[in-house]
């Protein structure tokens, strides 16, 4: 009778062979839940990262807040603050008008603001503490001159030492680096005043007029530029008839270049009077024939390198602003004569100029002409924040500088660390605290 089976031999070959199916299978296992975990730790980490993140920089962002309305007999509203905001009198001549203390390793932040009631009137002034001990973040909120009846959060409390709540754990790292006032070193500490780049003094500017089928011109008198004799645009026409006037230095004939920072503010202000035409019968400037929407008057950059009779290339990402010129008639009351636009770029550049480009399609306004004074150039310097990571960390008074530079502290580069399982996340943010050395006028009304 014959029976059929494996070999010894055979058996063995699919025992070796499922063995390494099993292992490589296993390996594929192993290595693929491993892969997840990992990927979960990690984004447990950055989810905690970015959620402590947010509330610190929710919190620590109100900074300084001190003003308030209070109630007068007249019943008008009248702003006053809140002294108590301040770490020392600010009415003593070696007063540190900033509103935090951070110790010298930057790892403790301790701050002040107003608690205000929903009505936005004054509650207490709250110190609040953050630091990290031994991997746990905690907060801690203490209560100052608190108001009759005053609506206190839970979490706040008037001992000297109140106790911390815990707002995370598996902190790894934890610190803070103020920015530096001003692009480099300030010049007075405790102050800010925008870095004007063009000109000093304002007789210095003049304008470069690029004509494009225009016979516009520009004649300088003192601070004084005007431009006129603008050009027709007729709507069906193939040809534009546009004046582009760039910036330029006093004497000069072609524009001036800047270079513009990514991340940074700059502003340009310049005065546009309304002045009558002297050779006028009723010394009107035709010029408040300006079309809104018809018309057109922008102020905006283009790219330094052009040739004469062409346009200036745009840059992109830097819109042009629109403007309007002064309509008043009677030159004892003019209207407000002052023109002010910030921006920003969105990527370095260099090389470029600032351009007025004026294109008219109303036959009376053409005969008008434009006045301008004082323009100015200016980096906003409450808007730029610059981090020294240079040793010693700037962290004044601990850094070499004086006490009252902390007033001129507008943000804070808060570094966090989590680490969940081995796997750990770091994230870098920066807190603007534009409220922080303040000194606001007392006793205003509105």
């Amino acid at each position: 009778m014959n029976k059929s089976g494996f070999t010894l031999i055979e058996l063995l070959v699919y025992m070796a062979i499922m063995g390494f199916i099993v292992v490589v299978a296993g390996r594929a296992y192993s290595d693929s839940t491993s892969m997840r975990i990992r990927s979960q730790n990690m984004l447990r980490s950055s989810e905690e990262a970015g959620r402590v993140s947010a509330i610190l920089k929710e919190d620590i962002s109100q900074m300084g807040a001190k003003v308030w309305m209070a109630s007068s007999s007249s019943g008008n509203g009248i702003f006053d603050y809140a002294p108590e905001v301040y770490y020392t009198d600010p009415n003593a001549s070696d007063a540190d008008l900033s509103s935090y203390e951070l110790n010298e390793e930057r790892n403790n932040l301790r701050f002040r603001k107003v608690h205000y009631s929903p009505s936005g009137t004054y509650q207490a002034v709250m110190e609040i503490t953050w630091k990290v001990e031994e991997g746990v973040l905690k907060r801690s909120c203490r209560i100052i001159n608190p108001a009759p009846s005053a609506q206190i959060p839970s979490e706040c409390s008037i001992s000297s030492s109140p106790e911390p709540v815990e707002v995370a754990k598996d902190i790894t790292m934890f610190e803070f680096l103020p920015s530096k006032p001003g692009p480099e070193n300030p010049s007075s500490p405790g102050t800010f005043a925008d870095e004007i780049i063009f000109p000093i003094p304002p007789e210095t500017f003049n304008f470069a007029v690029n004509n494009i089928n225009s016979s516009a011109y520009r004649s300088k008198t003192g601070s004084k530029v005007v431009i006129s004799g603008f050009s027709l645009n007729v709507e069906n026409s193939s040809t534009t008839r546009v004046t582009e006037a760039y910036l330029a230095e006093a004497a000069g004939n072609n524009c001036k270049t800047f270079s513009f920072k990514a991340g940074e503010e700059y502003a340009i202000d310049f005065d546009l009077p309304y002045e009558p035409d002297p050779n006028d019968d009723k010394k009107i400037n035709r010029i408040i024939m300006f079309q809104p929407g018809y018309d057109h008057l922008s102020i905006g950059l283009r790219r330094g390198s052009f040739n004469p009779g062409e346009h200036g290339e745009i840059i992109n990402g830097v819109p042009d602003f629109l403007f309007y010129p002064s309509q008043s008639t009677n030159e004892f009351n003019q209207e407000s004569k002052g023109r002010h636009f910030v921006f920003s770029v969105p990527e370095d550049v260099s090389n470029a100029c600032i351009a007025i480009t004026a294109a008219f399609y109303g036959q009376i306004a053409i005969q008008g002409f434009l006045t301008f004074e004082n323009f100015k150039v200016s980096r906003k310097l409450d808007k730029v924040f610059h981090f020294d990571r240079s040793e010693p960390y700037y962290n004044p008074p601990h850094h070499p500088s004086s006490v009252a530079a902390k007033a001129s502290v507008k943000a804070f580069e808060l570094k966090l660390g989590v680490k969940k399982r081995d796997e750990e996340v770091q994230n870098i943010t920066v807190i603007p605290v534009p409220n922080n050395g303040i000194v606001p006028t007392v006793g205003g009304t509105i």
